[in-house]
């Protein structure tokens, strides 16, 4: 074989990029089959489908209103500083629609990381009342720096306590302290039939 042997720093980056795309191969895959386990049993395996993100997903959940938190790893493998700088893209829903959330990051947007250091980043995003409650957003944090780094996130609104939808046939309960006069007086209330 003829050509120059590639450096420590540029192999470990190539090793990387296609671990990334390993990854994110499984996941497509692991995707496609709940996708297809939705269409064959309906709208029950299609709920249960969508709502946990898979393993190596990032998570920002919350109430409108809410701030979502959640942390990732930067690791710096080099044997000199580097900078970085962390960039949101937009965000999807499983049709198409794009919304852009700002996202900060904690400690900084821009880092600089010493050597055979990694760096805790925590991601923070207020959830806006633009998101359909229940579905996923997805997107990537890029970290400018580091070729091919990208980081999966999923930004998902919940439904407000008051306003979740509730089991078919089940009965919401009635709010805490609010027993009936009868109850507080020992007497039991009959059922009422129709």
């Amino acid at each position: 074989m003829t050509g120059a042997r590639p450096e420590g720093s540029d192999l470990l980056r190539r090793a990387v990029a296609l671990n990334l795309r390993l990854y994110q191969g499984l996941v497509d895959v692991s995707l496609e089959y709940l996708r297809g386990l939705a269409r064959l049993f309906g709208p029950a395996a299609s709920a249960a489908a969508g709502s946990a993100p898979e393993a190596g997903v990032l998570l920002l959940e919350g109430e409108a209103g809410a701030v979502a938190r959640s942390a990732f790893l930067v690791t710096n493998d080099r044997d000199a500083e580097l900078p970085v700088r962390l960039v949101a893209t937009p965000f999807s829903d499983p049709a198409g629609r794009e919304v852009r959330p700002t996202l900060t990051f904690d400690p900084s947007e821009e880092l600089t990381l010493a050597p055979r250091r990694q760096q805790l980043v925590t991601a923070v995003v207020e959830i806006g009342t633009d998101l359909t409650p229940g579905l996923g957003y997805r997107g990537a944090i890029t970290v400018d720096g580091m070729e091919g780094l990208t980081v999966p996130v999923v930004l998902r609104r919940r439904y407000a306590a008051a306003a979740r939808p509730e089991a078919e046939g089940a009965r919401a309960a009635p709010p805490a302290g609010s027993r009936s006069k009868e109850r507080r007086r020992g007497k039991r209330q009959q059922p009422q039939t129709h």
